[in-house]
């Protein structure tokens, strides 16, 4: 497998690329459906060198009117080899603020092109403003094959 910036989590100068690579793929989605100015920058991500958060945000946006989010989770394939992908969706049961939305759609992988074309079909669903949480579900299921 070809695996894009592997050494991100012990690297800085591949963490920042990791970065502007997912923040150019959800641009690059938002544009198209007309959204970039209607998503914000929600987690800042910050590099550490700590291998223990591979599971942090590299990149997540927030819509505040829908109370929607998104968050991307790059995992070290060094160490996470028993899956590539996997999506889900988290409702936070407290009331929704500025910062937190209210749902939110997790996509967490080992980053290749394949995995990148697998975000983007589902990115793309959610930022619908009609995509509620149970129709998301229903695509990863479909695109998990299950």
């Amino acid at each position: 497998m070809d695996y894009l910036f592997p050494d991100f989590i012990n690297n800085e100068a591949e963490f920042g690329s990791s970065v502007s690579y997912w923040q150019s793929v959800c641009e690059a989605v938002l544009a198209e459906d007309d959204q970039l100015d209607d998503w914000q920058v929600w987690l800042a991500p910050s590099f550490t060198g700590d291998v223990e958060d591979d599971n942090l945000p590299v990149c997540s946006l927030v819509r505040k009117d829908l109370q929607k989010g998104v968050a991307i989770n790059q995992q070290n394939p060094g160490i996470h080899a028993k899956w590539e992908w996997a999506a889900w969706t988290k409702e936070h049961t407290h009331e929704a603020t500025v910062f937190w939305p209210r749902i939110y759609f997790v996509f967490t992988c080992n980053l290749t092109i394949e995995n990148t074309v697998i975000f983007k079909k589902l990115f793309k669903q959610w930022i619908e403003s009609s995509c509620d949480r149970k129709s998301l579900e229903d695509a990863i299921i479909t695109l998990f094959g299950r």
